[in-house]
Order: C-alpha cells, then sequence, then structure tokens
C-alpha cells in the first residue's frame, strides 16, 4: 500500500495548544504580503504538526502553485485526496489546476471524467468541473494531442441526462422548474441539462426563460445560444438590466468560442503582459472578460481601447485572488491612464455584479 505523504509526530512529540493556529496565522500574513516561500514554510510546518488539519495541507498545495512548483503541487493534492483530508472536491480542482500546468491535460481530463460519473456530484461543482474538462480538451487539441476514447468530452454527459430522462418522466419537467428558479448556479445547472434535450416543450420553456425577471444574464445568453445551435430562427424577447430588447436568435454567440476583433485584441494584450508571469491569471482574466461579455448581450462595451480593459480585468482577477496590486502601477504597466482603468473596473463590476433582475446598465 502507498505510503501517505504527511506522518504525524511520534509520540514523545508534544504540539502546544495553539501552535497550529499560530503558524497558520503567521502563514496567512505571509501570503498577503507576498511572501510566498514564508507562507509555505508555515503551512507545511503546522501540517507536520497536525497532517488531519485540512487549513495546513490545503495551504501548503496552494502555495506550492503560487511558487510555481507544479511537480510538488501535483504529488501535494495527490496526497491530499489519498489521505481524504478536507472536501475531495477541493482538492481535485488544486490537482487539476497543477496538472493543467505542467500540460499534463489528458490526465486532468481522466480524472474530471470520473468524478462526473459520480452521481453525488452537487450541481454546482459537476458545472465547474465541465468547463475544466472543456478548457482540457481544448488545450488538448492545440496541443496536437491524442483525443480520449469516446470522442467528445461532453458526449458521456449528454447520454447520462437523456437516461435520466426516458426513465423519470418528471426529470424535464423538474430541470424547467430549476431553471426559472432563484439562483445562478440552479439556473446555469438546468440550463446545461436542458440543452441536452432536443423537444419542443424545452425550447418553448427556454423562449420563455429569456423573458424572466429573476434570470441571470449570462444564463439568458446561454439560452439563446442553445436556441441557435438547435436551428431555431426569427426575433424572440429578451430581459436584461430591467430593459427589454427584441433580439435575433441567429446573432447569439456561440458561448466562449465566439470572439470578435475587439476580444482577440483584449486577449492579445492580456497575454503580451501577463502570460509570463502566470498563464492560469491569463485565463482567468479572459474567462472574466468574456462573463462580462455574455452578461452585457445584446449590449456591447463602452467604445475603450483594449489595453485599457486588458488592465481592468488584470486588476479585477489580482482583486479575486486577494493579490496585493495597485492600479496605478498596472496602469502604467499597460500603457494607460488610472482613471480609464478606474472607470473599466467600475464598468465591469456593475455587470459581473448583476444578478437575474439586476441594476439598469448606464
Amino acid at each position: 500500500m502507498e505510503r501517505k505523504r504527511w506522518e504525524r509526530p511520534s509520540d514523545n512529540v508534544v504540539v502546544l495548544p495553539g501552535a497550529v493556529r499560530q503558524l497558520l496565522e503567521q502563514a496567512v500574513r505571509a501570503g498577503k504580503e507576498g511572501d510566498d516561500e514564508e507562507a509555505y514554510r508555515c503551512f507545511r510546518e503546522a501540517a507536520r504538526l497536525d497532517p488531519s488539519s485540512a487549513p495546513a495541507r490545503f495551504g501548503c498545495a496552494l502555495a506550492l502553485l503560487k511558487l510555481g512548483r507544479f511537480e510538488d503541487a501535483v504529488r501535494e493534492t495527490e496526497a491530499l485526496l489519498f489521505d481524504a483530508v478536507g472536501n475531495p472536491y477541493e482538492a481535485l480542482r488544486l490537482h487539476v489546476a497543477a496538472l493543467f500546468q505542467l500540460g499534463r491535460y489528458e490526465e486532468a481530463m481522466h480524472h474530471l471524467l470520473a468524478v462526473l460519473d459520480d452521481d453525488a456530484v452537487s450541481p454546482t461543482a459537476a458545472r465547474e468541473f465541465e468547463e475544466l474538462l472543456v478548457l482540457c480538451a481544448q488545450a488538448v487539441q492545440e496541443t496536437g494531442g491524442a483525443e480520449l476514447p469516446g470522442g467528445d468530452a461532453r458526449s458521456g454527459i449528454a447520454a447520462r441526462v437523456r437516461e435520466r430522462a426516458a426513465a423519470d418522466p418528471t426529470y424535464r419537467e423538474r430541470l424547467v422548474a430549476e431553471l426559472f428558479a432563484a439562483g445562478r448556479e440552479r439556473q446555469l445547472a438546468a440550463l446545461e441539462q436542458l440543452k441536452h434535450l432536443d423537444d419542443e416543450a424545452v425550447t418553448t420553456a427556454l423562449v420563455r426563460f429569456l423573458r424572466f425577471h429573476a434570470g441571470d444574464p449570462v444564463v439568458k445568453t446561454l439560452a439563446l445560444a442553445v436556441l441557435k445551435a438547435r436551428g431555431e430562427r426569427g426575433v424572440v424577447q429578451m430581459e436584461k438590466f430591467g430593459r427589454s430588447w427584441s433580439v435575433d436568435i441567429a446573432a447569439a454567440p456561440v458561448a466562449w468560442d465566439d470572439l470578435d476583433e475587439r476580444d482577440r485584441a483584449v486577449y492579445a494584450r492580456l497575454s503580451h503582459h501577463g502570460y509570463h508571469e502566470d498563464p492560469a491569471f491569463v485565463r482567468f482574466a479572459y474567462h472574466l472578460w468574456m462573463e462580462y461579455r455574455l452578461a452585457l448581450f445584446p449590449l456591447a462595451p463602452a467604445r475603450r481601447k483594449p489595453t485599457v480593459w486588458a488592465a481592468a480585468l488584470h486588476v479585477m482577477t489580482a482583486n479575486f485572488f486577494a493579490m496585493a496590486v495597485r492600479r496605478k502601477e498596472i496602469a502604467a504597466r499597460y500603457g494607460v491612464s488610472p482613471q480609464a482603468v478606474s472607470r473599466a473596473c467600475r464598468d465591469l463590476d456593475r455587470v459581473l455584479r448583476a444578478t437575474g433582475n439586476g441594476r439598469p446598465v448606464h
């Protein structure tokens, strides 16, 4: 049997009360100050004293990722999964992140496909794992890797949805009810399953959802994209931000893949200024941009230079990960004014924070 990575201190070693907590506090403080080496040292010592401490063990893995020690991060997250410490899905997310950084995309896909076969996975977690699966599949194609057996990474998900609908007459109705429930996660999870059920009742529900006052703006755009993919034609009504628009289904963006010249320019600026630091950072920042674009549709972003949008996304992403950055420094790096970056950040924040009933976008 494989030996566990972490062993408890021997019985003759006394762990002082509060020692682990103090080390964790020191680690968090060091991380906020940007001293990732010291943060890792404190997390590692805390994990040595108490191998069952999920904060200590997960802190080690996160610190290794931030330090760029991806091989060590793979071993650390493997040990987390083996020892069953903390939330296994959180451990898997970190494990996949480390594999992705090393270019081991197919290995990451195998892990994701395995967990998606687990009926215990929540809809929200399943949605996130599906997105990671698609990212890995795209990376495999870009690098010329071999496809996994079974072709399309999502084909197994579609088959399971259709099997459940055939076995349970109420399954489709329950999914439609979830689509009209409160909360983005529930709506998104329902849409991700409904899109595999191609019948008139589901199509009618999707058209009705576009006018649902509490529908999430991103999910509405994705629902329109599903209608387009089904071959539906014509003009439909879509409500967002307290307003109603007549939208041609054919104008729907094809989810994350429909890039125009502005999108490509924003990504080029992000890559130029941030890719050498952390490819995952740039991917997340661009994910925020596409989410903003989907939420804003059918409106277009304000006419700003792509470099300004890229700098604002850099600031927003850094804030999301609690990284210590100064807006003026980021503006200087991108060669734009701090005032322009601040205005773009406000636009991004206002739309990304919007819920289904949202706030008007001026």
